[in-house]
């Protein structure tokens, strides 16, 4: 499978500059490859994504379930369900059961060859992330540079993304890896519960080992190995001149580094946890939060 690239990309630096500037205005891109990213499926979720939180808190409130603080940080876990059960879908069926023999087979069609099913995941994480960075902003419990960042950072890639690029690692980073995602908000609906932990003691340690293991087992182990081959692909088409935009590989690599190293952080917390939880005696879990996308 062979994806080509004009020479106008190539070697006229503007262009990646107007690239993503393109992108982000929602406009398509010169390969034409790709919707516009302000696509109605976006402007959907998002929408629902803003209304639902207040509709929970209402619900929440209304028959006395919680207190409005804890109903606002249930509502807004179970708002971010939906899409992160959206994105696992898509990912697992993709990485894991497609054939993506062909996609995979170079560096080019690896950063260049476009897909249906990453083109609907960019478009549904784009307002996914937006929507959670300003939650994250408004929410004083998620208001973290980290979390802030993470969330920021990957609605940057998915307009980048439009180009199209990166579809075949987009199906791992943004699809397959938000199982642990799954289990977290399920996890933190039952925190900010007395009645969930009270009554369902043996989900909500379930919940919280699911996330663990899916944690440790994508993002801590596979993480690494995909992100290696994602950067080593960067640096070979930006030295060989086939990159369509040396700035947006760039700002891949930066984000790519920045995002796995908070994968090692949580990591680290993750594991103290787990050992608080096997080990009896240690101190209280302060754990911090470790969502994505």
């Amino acid at each position: 499978m062979r994806v080509e690239v004009s020479r106008h990309q190539r070697n006229c630096a503007p262009c990646g500059a107007l690239t993503v500037v393109a992108t982000m205005l929602g406009g398509t891109l010169p390969t034409g490859s790709s919707p516009p990213i302000l696509s109605p499926t976006a402007c959907t979720w998002f929408v629902g994504m803003s209304v639902a939180p207040v509709l929970l808190v209402l619900l929440f409130t209304r028959v006395a379930l919680l207190k409005r603080a804890d109903a606002l940080l249930a509502a807004y876990n179970l708002t971010a369900l939906a899409p992160n059960v959206y994105q696992v879908v898509v990912g697992a069926q993709s990485w894991l059961l497609d054939d993506l023999s062909q996609v995979a087979s170079s560096t080019q069609t690896r950063l260049y060859a476009p897909t249906k099913a990453a083109e609907g995941l960019h478009s549904v994480t784009l307002a996914y992330e937006v929507w959670n960075t300003m939650a994250a902003i408004a929410i004083k419990e998620y208001r973290t540079p980290a979390f802030v960042g993470h969330h920021a950072a990957t609605a940057l890639l998915c307009l980048l993304g439009t180009a199209p690029c990166a579809h075949y690692y987009s199906l791992f980073f943004l699809g397959l890896c938000s199982i642990s995602s799954v289990f977290l908000c399920l996890s933190d609906v039952f925190r900010h519960s007395e009645v969930l932990q009270t009554r369902l003691p043996s989900v909500n340690l379930g919940l919280r080992v699911g996330f663990a293991l899916s944690f440790l087992a994508i993002r801590s182990c596979m993480w690494p190995l995909v992100s290696l081959r994602f950067l080593r692909d960067i640096v070979e088409a930006t030295r060989a001149g086939t990159a369509h935009s040396v700035p947006a590989l760039a700002i891949y690599g930066f984000c790519n580094l920045m995002l796995t190293g908070l994968q090692g952080l949580w990591t680290v917390k993750i594991l103290q946890g787990l050992w608080k939880l096997i080990v009896p005696g240690t101190q209280n879990d302060g754990r911090e939060k470790a969502k994505s996308s």
